[in-house]
């Protein structure tokens, strides 16, 4: 069923049975998961990270309208 519906919808119907289209297009996932899978493992990363405090906070001014 998978099959039939990839041939028929995602080849035929969107990429117009064009091979250079569906590897460009498989090209693109694999960037895409990458790219995902990367900032995933970085965004964990800076969870891990210890967060720097200022030692003391400034207070600031704001003007009375």
């Amino acid at each position: 069923e998978f099959a039939k519906y990839f041939v028929e919808v995602i080849f035929v119907g969107s990429l117009k049975s064009d091979r250079a289209r569906l590897a460009g297009t498989q090209l693109n996932l694999i960037r895409d998961t990458c790219e995902y899978l990367y900032r995933l493992a970085d965004d964990e990363e800076r969870a891990d990270r210890p967060k720097d405090e200022p030692d003391e906070i400034i207070e600031l001014e704001t003007e009375q309208v």
